[in-house]
């Protein structure tokens, strides 16, 4: 078992493309881990509070709670691809 600092807060994680997907509650963020050596990579910023998260073919999807969104990001860049705003 690994403890694994840099994630504040995490809400619900995902695996896919060779990484753990988290998601940070506060500050709002999808925190991309190397499972391999337990470390922190990438972090990519969201508007709302994320929470709920999954990974599907090419994309991560996430749930804005602040915003009431799910939001499509691209695993490579972090950048939001797609929003569908929840009523």
């Amino acid at each position: 078992m690994a403890t694994i600092g840099g994630v504040s807060r995490p809400c619900a994680l995902a695996a896919g493309a060779g990484s753990v997907w988290v998601t940070e509650y506060l500050p709002t963020a999808v925190v991309r881990i190397d499972p391999a050596t337990n470390t922190v990579g990438d972090r990519f910023a969201l508007e709302g509070e994320a929470c709920g998260v999954a990974y599907a073919h090419d994309a991560v999807w996430v749930t804005e709670l602040g915003v009431g969104a799910v939001v499509r990001l691209d695993p490579t860049t972090g950048r939001v691809t797609a929003t569908i705003k929840t009523p």
